[in-house]
């Protein structure tokens, strides 16, 4: 895929479809009912993903089926609806197309009966010059919409018409199509070593205002302070605070790890276990929520997992402050997580670190350079707390150290 360096800005064609008429029925090829030409900031662009932040694009041209580019005044153009202005540019960009098209058709825009236009920006071709790019949409939220590439397709003679940007999206049809149920939420995302879990480890000194590094931390990602990064839609700022009941599984190697239970608010369990002899980066984990396991009978069901020999320790409490982003380069999405921890019943004992973690993935093509952007997120998470002052270890002390540590000061 070609890409552009610095900031210059990209040409870009915004496919508007009739709801529910794109890809409908999937064996006919569904021209949009309308194409806006304009502009983009290269910085939003990846080769993955494509990011729309509110109030970006302004419209220079408008496309119709069978007519040359109408000259039109440039307006803004949004189809976000979070915040009062957003709605507002949306209106008014509603509004605005009603009026060329009901001029493009021979009617009166206030014509009794006629529908408002709010049509559905479904796809986006991105001009790279003597290519293109053609980017689905995948993901709405306050910060933005977000778009992933699905093909690329040689382009002809510029200026691109209606009929060639249609042209473009027939011909690369067949692979949308391959790919057309990842767009469904949840069912787009993969992971890499999908049993293992990839984390680094930054330990405090003390705790710091977790609270006030998290939202410093969100509203840089917010603003593309992060390079090619934006917030993950949905998934953005989270805040979890739970117990932890940690069994330690003592041998043999091949089983030795812990195996945890956090009661849920509906009072069933989540189980998580890890399976490692050392600590390290790269540690096999599953996580399986929803289980029908009173509280009283944990004991008793983690003799059901594993052959090895167990050991209850000291159990404790979790508040966690995560910050998600996404790659624009390569769909991975990563994890900043600041978290405080403290023994159930000696909230004296605590630990607080940062950790950096991979999460999961989403894209059309092949994974790529995970712990190439894992040691960027992770040198971005140090640069920042260096910043703010935070003294940290980078080390691999793990929550199995911190509970086995209190747990043995006790017995001793």
């Amino acid at each position: 895929m070609h890409t552009r360096d610095g900031n210059d800005p990209h040409d870009v064609f915004i496919y508007l479809f009739e709801p529910g008429e794109h890809l409908a029925p999937k064996d006919e090829h569904s021209p949009p009912s309308l194409i806006l030409k304009g502009q983009v900031q290269a910085t939003t662009v990846g080769e993955n993903g494509m990011f729309v932040r509110p109030g970006q694009i302004t419209v220079t041209d408008l496309l119709a089926p069978g007519k040359e580019a109408l000259a039109i005044d440039p307006f803004a153009y949004d189809f976000l609806y979070f915040s009062e202005e957003q709605r507002h540019v949306r209106l008014r960009s509603n509004e605005t197309l009603q009026g060329w098209m009901s001029m493009s058709r021979g009617d009166a825009a206030d014509k009794p009966g006629a529908a408002a236009v709010d049509l559905v920006p479904f796809i986006i071709l991105v001009d790279h010059g003597n290519r293109a790019s053609l980017y689905h949409f995948a993901e709405i939220g306050y910060a933005g919409g977000l778009y992933l590439r699905f093909a690329d397709h040689e382009s002809g003679e510029r200026p691109l018409r209606y009929v060639d940007l249609d042209v473009a999206l027939g011909e690369t049809r067949a692979r949308l199509l391959r790919r057309h149920e990842l767009f469904n939420d949840n069912s787009g995302f993969s992971r890499w070593q999908a049993e293992f879990e990839l984390e680094r480890k930054l330990t405090f000194a003390g705790i710091p205002d977790t609270w006030r590094l998290t939202q410093e931390l969100y509203q840089r990602i917010l603003s593309g302070s992060f390079p090619g990064f934006v917030p993950e839609l949905g998934m953005e700022f989270q805040v979890y605070d739970y117990e932890s009941h940690v069994f330690e599984v003592l041998g043999p190697p091949s089983e030795a790890g812990y195996i945890s239970f956090i009661p849920q608010s509906d009072g069933k369990m989540t189980i998580k276990r890890k399976w490692f002899v050392e600590n390290a980066e790269l540690r096999k984990e599953t996580i399986i929520g929803n289980q029908a396991i009173a509280f009283e009978d944990i004991e008793r069901h983690v003799k059901t997992m594993t052959s090895g020999r167990t050991r209850r320790l000291s159990a404790f409490r979790r508040k966690r402050f995560d910050v998600h982003m996404e790659s624009l380069k390569t769909g991975h999405i990563f994890g900043i997580y600041f978290d405080i921890c403290r023994i159930v019943g000696d909230e004296q004992s605590v630990m607080s670190q940062c950790e950096v973690e991979y999460c999961r993935s989403r894209t059309l093509f092949d994974l790529s350079d995970v712990y190439e952007e894992f040691e960027l997120i992770a040198a971005h998470a140090e640069a920042f707390l260096v910043e703010h002052g935070v003294s940290f270890e980078r080390n691999l002390y793990s929550k199995l150290d911190f509970v086995r540590g209190h747990f043995l000061s006790r017995a001793a």
